[in-house]
């Protein structure tokens, strides 16, 4: 993990930053556009590959043993990825804590909670995901949307640099709250509340998608 902080930076500062002299972005200064890449790449390292798992288990028929059981399969996955997910956390956030105080990052707490709030999203969306496995051969398209929607929503390069009909777009989706205005928060801007409304958005797709994928595997009979 280390290593790849200390590769992405330099390189993806190298790309943002040449994009910005050609097209003479205004509104992003340096600065602001080294703290942007990092505060990306810091939120983009957390989310865990649950997905995989938990398609695992409905393949192999491991998460059949569950439907008995009175503690739901995706609550155990959760909490264990949430378990996993925390000394990531800890260590990256002292590595970008110190990288933030050099750059004279503000609201570094309210940044620090909006990116664990953010990783919670992924994590919840990508879990449902997981569980189309009952019903889909294979879950990779739906994730590759994801991938998209963090493209609309600022995670690769900022909104400012989309031609207006992906700004348009990106207005009525969830990636925008969950990429670009929390990247935004260590250049001055505040958590917004909209994105802890789309986390227990994406729990409750996780626990419909659970319970449609529950309710195959018994129609299977378990």
């Amino acid at each position: 993990d280390l290593l790849f902080y200390f590769l992405a930076i330099p390189f993806l500062f190298w790309i943002y930053t040449s994009i910005w002299e050609i097209l003479n972005i205004h509104g992003f200064s340096k600065r602001e556009l080294i703290l942007y890449v990092a505060s990306n790449i810091f939120i983009l390292s957390l989310p865990s590959w649950v997905r995989d798992e938990i398609e695992e288990d409905i393949k192999e028929g491991d998460v059949a043993v569950w439907i008995t059981r009175p503690t739901p399969h995706y609550i155990v996955k959760i909490c264990l990825y949430v378990g996993r997910m925390m000394p990531v956390f800890f260590y990256s956030g002292l590595i970008f804590y110190n990288f933030y105080i050099m750059m004279g990052g503000a609201h570094l707490l309210e940044f620090f909670i909006a990116a664990f709030l953010s990783s919670l999203f992924y994590l919840f969306l990508t879990a449902a995901v997981g569980y189309t496995a009952a019903y889909l051969y294979s879950t990779w398209g739906i994730t590759s949307l994801l991938f998209f929607g963090a493209l609309l929503g600022g995670g690769l390069i900022p909104l400012e640099l989309l031609p207006p009909w992906a700004r348009k777009l990106s207005s009525i989706l969830p990636f925008r709250h969950i990429h670009y205005e929390v990247a935004r928060i260590p250049l001055g801007a505040h958590l917004n509340p909209l994105l802890i409304l789309w986390v227990a958005v994406s729990y409750l797709i996780l626990k419909a998608a659970y319970a449609l994928a529950h309710r195959r595997l018994r129609a299977w009979g378990g």
